[in-house]
């Protein structure tokens, strides 16, 4: 039996997340998925009403990820969280 490995990936998750579950579908119960999402798009936006559906889509795609036992990492200050 392989020892379980921890997986890391860099992304913005500002695309389709279809590869990416496909990926955590691959490794499902033997290895785990961490996400380091190094930016917050959101505050890049030229206006409120953008700012506000970039923060949606990715809270709901967060959402997505995390029900299927991926740990997402926002930024710096939250790599060493546990």
């Amino acid at each position: 039996m392989s020892e379980e490995k921890q997986f890391l990936l860099i992304s913005q998750l500002s695309g389709e997340i279809v590869e990416i579950l496909e990926f955590i579908d691959k490794i499902r119960g033997r290895h785990q998925l961490v996400i380091i999402q190094p930016t917050e798009p959101w505050k890049e936006a030229k206006d409120l009403e953008e700012a506000y559906s970039w923060y949606e889509r990715q809270r709901t795609i967060q959402e997505i990820l995390t029900r299927r036992g991926v740990r997402i990492v926002v930024g710096l200050s939250d790599i060493f969280k546990r």
